[in-house]
């Protein structure tokens, strides 16, 4: 009897979520950074790493909870269950939600496009409380790096995946991002293959804005000091391009 009632919970807590919309508490987020930058205004508080490394997961939260149940392959079914039911849906394979929109295909989800940010500005504000918690304590570097790599992850899949719904610029963008986080001292190490994928999608987007050649041409240089390993040639050749 026990475990009947169990199941009838279950399947009514799924019921229920797969009933409601996208629910992100940004409010909490907001009152966690305004409470993050008291702590900051306080000088005991802003001089231990503890404090920066605390604001610096609280931002990088707040980049990934849009998308955080989600990822390239899920069944286009799970949706529901796991973000509530999109507020639209556009020929069957844009999924709208009220954070994010859920390209689909062949009944999987392919991609998706973050509409609006949980925390304005998080991006810069996780970058530079990261650097700071390293610079008054490098002994948490362990901590650092791991909060950085899920980031570093994030950005990584997100540009790969806005490149298969040609969001060229985001991908760009997810990239240079993914880069610069690599630069903390924490990571130690930028990995040139990101500087490689944004300069040949600035290399073909330079068709359409000139900007972008010598975009492409700073990110494909910037891979080479970093000693990208190119054996088919193909850096030249964006590169090429960009000249």
């Amino acid at each position: 009897m026990k475990r009947i009632i169990t199941l009838v919970a279950l399947v009514s807590a799924l019921t229920v979520s797969t009933a409601t919309a996208q629910k992100i508490n940004d409010a909490a987020f907001k009152a966690k950074l305004e409470k993050s930058n008291a702590d900051i205004a306080n000088p005991k508080k802003s001089s231990k790493a503890a404090t920066w490394l605390t604001r610096g997961k609280l931002c990088a939260d707040a980049i990934m909870e849009p998308t955080k149940n989600i990822f390239s392959g899920l069944d286009a079914n799970m949706l529901a269950m796991s973000l509530g039911t999109p507020a639209s849906a556009v020929n069957g394979d844009v999924h709208s939600f009220d954070w994010v929109d859920i390209h689909t295909k062949g009944g999987k989800v392919a991609a998706w496009v973050v509409k609006k940010e949980v925390i304005p500005g998080a991006f810069e504000l996780a970058k530079e409380a990261f650097a700071k918690a390293y610079e008054l304590d490098a002994s948490q570097a362990p901590k650092i790096k791991t909060t950085l790599d899920a980031l570093i992850n994030h950005y990584s899949e997100l540009g790969s995946t806005s490149i298969d719904i040609t969001e060229y610029k985001s991908a760009i963008d997810a990239y240079l991002k993914a880069v610069e986080l690599q630069q903390n001292p924490a990571i130690g190490k930028a990995d040139p293959r990101y500087y490689f994928f944004a300069g040949q999608l600035a290399a073909f987007l330079g068709a359409q804005e000139a900007q972008y050649f010598a975009d492409g041409e700073t990110y494909l240089k910037k891979a080479l000091e970093l000693d990208y390993k190119d054996e088919q040639g193909n850096l030249y050749y964006f590169l090429f391009h960009c000249y």
